[in-house]
This record gives C-alpha cells, structure tokens and sequence, in this order.
C-alpha cells in the first residue's frame, strides 16, 4: 500500500499538562492539551507564544468555577492576532450565544462574574503564522449575561 493510500492516526497519546497558575507558553509546547484546575476569586492568565504556522493548542476547563470572581483569560502580547468565535451555553436552557471577534482583540476570557463556568468548558486555538484562530463552547450555570460568560478584550 502506497503512503498517500494510508490513513492518518494519532500513534501516541496527547501531551497534557495541568495549569493552577499563571502559563506563559513557549514556542516548543505546541500540540499541548491544557487541563485548566482554577477555581480562587481570580483570573488566570494565560499567555500564548507569537503566531507561529501550525502551532496549535486546546484549553479544557476540568473543575467547575463556582466562585463569582474566578476566570481564565487566554491571549497574547501583540494586538489584535486573536480571531474567531467562542460559543457559551447555559445549562438550564435559559441563553445560548456566542462571542466574536475578527481580529482586534488580544485575549478571550472565560468566565467571572455571575455564573458558574462547567468542566468541560473548551477553547482551541491554531495558528497559520500571522494570527491565532479560536474556537470553543463555554458551559455555564443559568444567570449571567454573554459578556459574563465569554469575552473578547482588546
């Protein structure tokens, strides 16, 4: 069987690392899945590395953050590379929505204020070289209004 004929696999389990502070993250993690274990009256910052062509990374929230002033943000130092769209949706059934941005804002935050943000909560971001591209759904509590959920900041 020829190479190109042959399916693509993962050969090997994915590279996790649990975040419980602040992250700076350097060129050389990526393909790194974060397991996000936050949940004191702050934010946790993250920080990705310049966009680099292919570098890619996914973000998993696995404790409930029930306290009203815990969060993530998710970003980087140069202006305006973030791009994409993150869902949220309550649980209760009670809003649904999303959050975009097409390229000026520098980090996403998840959470604080209001609702609880669910485990299981997830944001991806890949890189082409120039910007990072998000993507992502955001479970939450009932209460609370989209900014309170997920948002874009510039």
């Amino acid at each position: 069987m020829s190479r190109v004929a042959r399916s693509a696999r993962v050969a090997s389990r994915q590279r996790v690392e649990t975040i419980t502070a602040d992250k700076v993250i350097g060129k050389a993690e990526t393909g790194e899945t974060y397991l996000i274990n936050h949940n004191a009256a702050s934010v946790l910052s993250i920080t990705l590395p310049s966009p680099q062509d292919g570098a890619y990374f996914k973000f998993i929230i696995i404790t409930d953050m029930a306290d009203d002033a815990a969060g993530v943000d998710i970003g980087n130092t140069t202006a305006g590379v973030l791009q994409g769209t993150v869902e949220f949706t309550e649980l209760d059934g009670t809003g649904h929505g999303a959050e975009q941005d097409s390229g000026s804002a520098t980090k996403v935050t998840i959470g604080v204020e209001a609702a609880t943000t669910l485990a299981g909560s997830y944001v991806e971001c890949v890189s082409d070289g120039s910007n990072w591209y998000l993507n992502g759904m955001v479970y939450c509590a009932s209460g609370g209004t989209a900014a309170d959920h997920v948002a874009f900041d510039a």
